[in-house]
């Protein structure tokens, strides 16, 4: 039998409680880096279909 276990102390959402301890800051930077990897993810995967179309070639 599995209970729910009801603990208060550990809380819902952890990205609300990182949001807490933060300051704007910190915030800012987190913010920054996450942005950068989208760009790099973006980047990568423009990349791989570029290189799929073009299978063959050289470039």
């Amino acid at each position: 039998m599995s209970k729910a276990i009801n603990n208060t102390a550990i809380g819902d959402d952890a990205l609300e409680f990182l949001d807490r301890l933060l300051t704007p800051e910190e915030k800012a930077a987190s913010a920054l880096r996450v942005s950068i990897i989208e760009e790099m993810v973006k980047a990568r995967t423009s990349y791989k279909h570029h290189s799929n179309s073009s299978a063959g070639k050289t470039i």
